[in-house]
């Protein structure tokens, strides 16, 4: 379905104010997003336990760890943050939930251990050389199995 970004940027902000109940949230996800594209930069917080649903919960008009720790502070009921690797949502969900479960996502873990095993493998390169062994182009010469 062919849609322009302008339509889902207002649609998930539609979404996020009509909500009247959303402090419910054990559950967070927490990341930016782009309010415009390489300029102003967001934070959105998501409902990760209605995943089918994708609830979004809150969108911060900032990327600052002092505006999300003050949102989880007002609901306190957050159990688990899900996050990325960014230091500024590590200090937000330390300040604002400092009871809550910090846990890194899917996405930047196997991020993570694919840097990790590119660093190393690098390491172990060697230039290919010619080979030793010379083989022959002569078809006569091979034996069948």
């Amino acid at each position: 379905m062919p849609m322009s970004d302008t339509t889902i940027l207002r649609s998930v902000k539609e979404c996020a104010g009509a909500r009247p109940n959303r402090g419910v949230v054990r559950v967070a996800g927490i990341d930016e997003w782009a309010w415009r594209k390489g300029m102003t930069f967001g934070t959105v917080i998501v409902d990760l336990e209605r995943r089918q649903v994708r609830q979004v919960v809150e969108l911060l008009a900032d990327r600052s760890a002092g505006a999300a720790a003050d949102r989880f502070k007002r609901h306190p009921v957050v159990e688990v943050v899900s996050r990325d690797r960014a230091g500024l949502y590590v200090d937000a969900a330390r300040q604002g939930a400092p009871r809550a479960r910090q846990v890194a996502e899917r996405f930047h873990l196997l991020k993570n251990f694919r840097e990790t095993v590119e660093r190393q493998l690098g390491r172990f390169e060697a230039p290919i050389r010619e080979s030793a062994v010379q083989v022959e182009a002569d078809p006569d010469t091979w034996s069948n199995p």
